[in-house]
C-alpha cells in the first residue's frame, strides 16, 4: 500500500559500532576543548576518522569508552585515553602507510596534555571528554541513544522534503515510557540550531514545527507499518553486514523499498 500509493519512505539505519566511534571522534580525537571550527575540512577530517576508527579499533578500546560514559571517573577517562595511545602505536606498525595512525596518535597526546592543564583546575574536567547524558523521568542518566540522532535526522529529512512548511504536521513516535521527554527535549533543541551540518538530504534551519505526539503501537496503524518497514531494513543490512545469505523475498523487498 505504501508503494502503490507512492508515499515516501524515510529510514535511518544505524550501526552501533560506528556510531561509538563518531562518538570517540568528536569528545575525545576532536573535542570542543580544543576549539575545532565547523569547517566543511573539519567535517571531512571527523568522516576519515570515523571510518578510520570503524574498521580498525579493537572491541576492548570501544567497550572501554562506553564503560567511561557509563561511569565517567578521572580513572575511567584516562584509561581511554591509555588504551587509545596503545592502540596507535601498535597500529602504526600494522600500517602500510601509517599517516593516520601518526595523526590519531598525535590528536590523543594533545587531548591527554589539554586534560591535564583543566585537570588541575577542575576535578570534574574527564565530563569535557564525554558525551553529555540525557536524563529519564526517573532522573536517570543515559549516554549514547543512537535513536535520538536518527529522529533528529528524520525531523530535519522531513523539513526538507516539505520545504520548512512544517505547520499542521504531526509526528508519531513509538509509546516511550523511559525517554519519551528526551525526546520532547531534542525536538526543541534541533529546531533552534544554529550550525548547517552538511548532509545534503536534511534541512536543519526549521521556519515551522510539527507535533510530536507517542502512540500504542498496538492501536496505531502507522507505527504497526513503520515497526514493519524498520524491522525489514534491520534484518537486511545486519544480515548482509555479517555475511548471511539475504532471502530472496527479503532481497526483492529492499530493492521495492529503494526504488520503488
Amino acid at each position: 500500500m505504501l508503494i502503490k500509493n507512492r508515499h515516501p519512505i524515510l529510514v535511518e539505519v544505524v550501526d552501533k559500532r560506528y556510531f561509538v566511534c563518531i562518538e570517540i571522534v568528536n569528545c575525545i580525537l576532536l573535542p570542543p576543548t580544543l576549539c575545532y571550527d565547523e569547517s566543511k575540512q573539519v567535517w571531512w577530517m571527523r568522516n576519515v576518522l570515523v571510518d578510520w576508527l570503524y574498521d580498525r579499533i579493537p572491541r576492548g578500546n570501544v567497550n572501554q569508552f562506553i564503560h567511561a560514559c557509563r561511569a565517567p571517573s578521572d580513572h575511567s577517562l584516562m584509561s581511554v585515553l591509555g588504551g587509545l595511545v596503545r592502540f596507535t602505536f601498535s597500529q602504526i606498525a600494522k600500517d602500510a602507510d601509517p599517516d593516520i595512525s601518526l595523526c590519531v596518535r598525535t590528536m590523543v597526546e594533545e587531548v591527554i596534555v589539554e586534560y591535564g592543564k583543566i585537570r588541575a583546575k577542575n576535578s570534574s574536567a574527564h565530563l569535557k571528554f564525554l558525551p553529555l547524558p540525557d536524563e529519564s523521568k526517573r532522573n536517570k542518566k543515559i549516554w549514547i541513544l543512537p535513536n535520538l540522532s536518527s529522529f533528529t535526522n528524520l525531523y530535519a529529512r522531513l523539513n526538507k522534503m516539505h520545504a520548512r512548511k512544517l505547520k499542521g504536521i504531526k509526528l508519531i513516535h513509538d509509546q516511550q515510557s523511559h525517554f519519551d521527554e528526551i525526546l520532547k527535549n531534542v525536538k526543541l533543541a534541533t529546531e533552534v540550531l544554529k550550525g548547517k551540518p552538511f548532509t545534503p538530504h536534511s534541512d536543519y534551519k526549521f521556519i515551522e514545527h510539527a507535533l510530536l505526539e507517542f502512540g500504542v503501537s498496538d492501536k496505531c496503524l502507522g507505527v504497526q507499518c513503520a515497526d514493519i518497514v524498520a524491522g525489514t531494513v534491520m534484518r537486511y543490512f545486519r544480515d548482509s553486514a555479517m555475511g548471511i545469505a539475504v532471502p530472496s523475498e527479503l532481497d526483492k523487498v529492499m530493492r521495492i523499498l529503494l526504488h520503488g
